[in-house]
């Protein structure tokens, strides 16, 4: 497999992937990838599709079981400033792929904006969260989304509006894709209202979900009916 030197800025070899998991596990990677900007990211998926080396993009790596004995090709981690922003325009909160869903519920609510408050305590990124379509027994994450701004994986950037991709229980049709930025439709609300309900749905989950200890979503898909 190629060196990959063109990428040394911000692409290492044999790395360790129990360090990038939720619960510390897992053999280690060929290469991987933290790039510092799309031109970057777009760039390696570029050169990994055109030598056919596998790609796979890792979030918070709290719903992941990785195997000891490694992974091949590719794995790439948006941990950069260019991917973990979050800004609110009206009733829109734009957040990167990369950055922590927790983080984008709790400016949502400090913005006085209704919606994402249900999955508050819910580890992961705001990519893996889209493309697993994280979701609790009252609400999902995809009755949010507006759009979505991806960088298909030929290295192509993207705007999806909700006609362009599907979600189901647990799962949805972005593949192969890297989610760069996420637009959340939300509900304007009494910030102190919306504040306090927060902090009681935190309260419940904790309760039932100690911090104090590691665990993770839902593994297994629940059978039909």
């Amino acid at each position: 497999m190629d060196n990959f030197e063109q990428f040394k800025n911000f692409v290492w070899r044999d790395v360790p992937l129990a360090m990038h998991s939720w619960f510390q596990i897992g053999g280690q990677v060929d290469f991987f990838a933290e790039p510092r900007d799309r031109d970057e990211l777009c760039a390696l998926l570029a050169y990994c599709r055109e030598l056919g080396v596998p790609i796979r993009v890792i979030g918070f790596g709290s719903n992941l079981l990785i195997s000891d004995s490694g992974v091949r090709g590719v794995v790439i981690r948006l941990s950069s400033a260019a991917f973990t922003s979050i800004r609110i325009d009206g009733d829109n909160v734009i957040a990167g792929g990369g950055v922590k869903l927790g983080k984008v519920i709790t400016s949502s609510v400090h913005g006085g904006l209704a919606g994402l408050e249900g999955l508050i305590g819910i580890p992961g990124t705001v990519g893996g969260a889209i493309r697993r379509n994280t979701s609790t027994n009252n609400s999902s994450i995809s009755e949010y989304v507006e759009s979505l701004t991806v960088a298909r994986f030929d290295g192509q950037i993207v705007t999806l509006s909700q006609n362009d991709f599907t979600f189901g229980y647990q799962t949805s049709s972005l593949e192969d894709v890297v989610i760069l930025e996420v637009v959340f439709r939300l509900t304007p609300e009494d910030q102190p209202e919306l504040s306090k309900r927060m902090q009681k749905i935190w309260i419940v989950r904790k309760t039932v979900q100690p911090t104090s200890q590691y665990c993770t979503g839902r593994l297994f898909a629940n059978p039909r009916g």
